[in-house]
């Protein structure tokens, strides 16, 4: 099994040597073509998560981290 994480945006080959508890991970020039006011409200999000771990913040935070992910394969895709 590899200890490097791939970028979640397809046919990108950048990785990045993660600690154990990453899943998914969207490398730095993907990541800067996320609206900045999203990638702030995903920011308060893990703020709030890390500091009443409830199932709420958790729900919020996935929420935000697929929308990202999703809006950052649609600009590297051109959509």
């Amino acid at each position: 099994m590899s200890d490097r994480l791939s970028c979640c945006v397809p046919f990108c080959g950048r990785t990045w040597k993660g600690d154990e508890r990453a899943v998914e991970w969207i490398c730095r020039s993907h990541w800067t073509s996320i609206r900045m006011e999203r990638r702030k409200v995903y920011r308060k999000a893990i703020g709030a998560f890390k500091a009443d771990p409830n199932d709420l913040n958790r729900t919020k935070a996935i929420r935000l981290w697929n929308a990202m992910k999703r809006e950052a394969i649609e600009k590297a895709a051109g959509i």
